[in-house]
């Protein structure tokens, strides 16, 4: 059966086998969007529904120093199946060192250094590119004594950094024992061209080292250059359910897996079908609102109010739309409202199991007062509206 139907005009990816890896950063990123606060229990929720996910890597957050916090997050990690785990260590902070230590303590097997790189941030340090490079060695080079199992370097802003330094800096992060690049557009400032063009500079100066992109969707341009750096030759991006995180937020995993997988033809571990799950399993956690309209698990994102609409895609699901909604776990819906047709009324009634023999001079009646309704609450009707409708004009 047709589970999807795209452009013709994509780039054909059929053949395509290189397998994307995602590192949500929900517990960390998530938890910095303005209004969200986590417990422990939500942070426990939430990675273990990653991990059912199979999501390759979670990030945990920063190392915490706290005593409580710590052997908590510890059993987080010890608890999760499949999925790797990784913490931030803030390179500028005068507190690195004990970061480094309560990091391997936990049992967190990837250590994200990161160190501000672009002039601008450079200069509310009151560093210079020499010191920025020094004490980003030096952090590193700690990390891999102290037994670190694997080491990220991310140049933060890297997008607004100057090229000569953010080669140089990188290549000697590689050289003291990170093992992978991570590309960040911390201020989501940067086009799909830019991203393409950092991330194959960086391919063609270090080598084969893994890199990956951590956006932020300041000009909502994140999800597209997650696949610019895709093209580029990046093999993991970071994400966040619900695109959560700072200011506007961060690509949203449910988007980035879905299009990888049916638009670019990527293959991945996570598993589609477990997107609408998760995305509402998280939006009642943090009470953030999943906008009606939001791609892929949106509750509009499959609703269909126009009458041709309605005909064509009980015909047809794929007429009006990508993909079959069961895929990520989402469903197809028949919104009745102002603009409802006679077919999409008789598909509603019969879906609410009150036949399909209705009069067309009833059905107008209906669907003037259907109209009439919307106006006033300024919404479609729900199952209970429609059936307090029908009781109030057939009664």
């Amino acid at each position: 059966m047709e589970q999807f139907r795209v452009s013709r005009y994509n780039k054909p990816k059929t053949n395509n086998k290189r397998l994307i890896g995602i590192n949500d950063c929900t517990l960390r990123e998530g938890e910095q969007s303005g209004d969200v606060a986590f417990s422990m229990k939500d942070r426990e929720m939430i990675a273990f529904a990653l991990d059912e996910a199979g999501v390759d890597r979670i990030q945990i957050g920063f190392p915490e120093e706290d005593k409580q916090a710590k052997k908590e997050m510890k059993r987080i990690i010890g608890r999760l199946k499949n999925a790797g785990t990784e913490t931030l260590i803030v390179a500028f902070s005068d507190q690195w060192k004990a970061q480094v230590d309560n990091a391997l303590e936990s049992g967190i097997n990837h250590l994200n250094v990161i160190y501000r790189t672009s002039p601008y941030l450079m200069k509310l340090l009151g560093v210079d590119e020499n010191q920025a490079t020094e004490r980003t060695l030096e952090v590193i080079t700690y990390a891999k004594n102290q037994g670190a199992p694997k080491i990220v370097f991310t140049p933060t802003d890297a997008t607004r950094s100057d090229w000569e330094f953010l080669k140089s800096i990188s290549r000697k992060a590689l050289a003291a024992g990170a093992c992978e690049l991570s590309v960040a557009d911390t201020v989501g400032v940067a086009t799909p061209d830019a991203i393409f063009y950092l991330v194959q500079g960086f391919k063609k100066e270090i080598g084969d080292v893994p890199i990956g992109l951590h956006a932020h969707n300041d000009f909502g341009l994140a999800l597209a250059n997650v696949f610019a750096a895709f093209e580029a030759g990046a093999s993991m991006a970071d994400t966040c359910i619900n695109g959560m995180g700072d200011r506007a937020g961060n690509p949203a995993l449910d988007e980035v897996v879905t299009a990888m997988v049916i638009l670019y033809g990527y293959q991945t571990n996570v598993k589609m079908s477990k997107m609408w799950e998760i995305s509402q399993m998280v939006g009642d956690i943090a009470k953030f609102i999943i906008p009606a309209n939001k791609p892929v698990v949106g509750k509009n994102a499959f609703t269909e109010k126009l009458d041709i609409h309605v005909r064509a895609a009980l015909k047809d699901p794929l007429a009006f739309q990508p993909f079959l909604p069961e895929l990520v776990g989402n469903k197809t819906k028949i919104a009745i409202g102002k603009g409802s047709g006679p077919f999409a009324l008789r598909a509603k009634l019969a879906e609410l199991g009150l036949g399909d023999k209705w009069e067309d001079d009833m059905i107008k009646i209906l669907l003037a007062e259907i109209s009439r309704f919307a106006e006033e609450n300024k919404r479609s009707l729900n199952d209970e509206d429609i059936l307090k409708v029908i009781h109030k004009t057939t009664r």
